[in-house]
């Protein structure tokens, strides 16, 4: 169970991590960062518990020799001690991962925090250039409306009235 208590903490350090740069580089709403990133370092955890759980499952097959090998020889009680101390250092674990869940959740806050001057810095500075571009594109709307209203008069089509 070690390595899979390793990988949702990495995995979800790590997603949170790669989300927050991502959304920070975007131009979504900084509404949207928090919860965007706490759902990316969700599924990074998930990630990580899977690839954790298949680690775990090997070393658990490598034990079962091991015990079959020391069982051979006489040592039968090692396998209910190492039992004992897996269960004995559960309820830490299970702590040690609530820790890392508020820990990740605050990180993504602080990110979230300190992007928002950034991102509100890139939005004013390109307001001016997409302001003109806006302004670009209603003149020659406007134009190709003109030229295609001049080309439907020239036409002289019969109108039709439906009733």
């Amino acid at each position: 169970m070690n390595k899979l208590w390793k990988g949702i903490v990495i995995g979800a350090a790590v997603g949170a991590a790669v989300k927050a740069v991502q959304e920070v580089q975007g131009d979504d709403d900084l509404d949207q960062v928090g919860p965007a990133v706490a759902k990316a370092a969700g599924e990074a955890a998930l990630a990580g518990a899977a690839f954790g759980l298949l680690l775990d499952r090997r070393d658990r097959r490598k034990m079962k020799k091991r015990l079959a090998k020391a069982k051979k020889a006489g040592l039968s009680g090692v396998g209910a001690t190492i039992g004992a101390l897996a269960e004995a250092a559960r309820p830490a674990a299970e702590a040690a991962a609530e820790v890392a869940r508020d820990r990740a959740t605050q990180a993504s806050r602080a990110a979230s925090r300190a992007a928002r001057p950034k991102i509100e810095a890139a939005v004013d500075a390109a307001r001016p250039t997409v302001e003109h571009v806006t302004d670009l594109a209603k003149v020659r709307a406007s134009k190709m409306a003109d030229s295609a209203r001049a080309k439907l008069a020239d036409l002289d089509l019969p109108v039709v009235i439906a009733v």
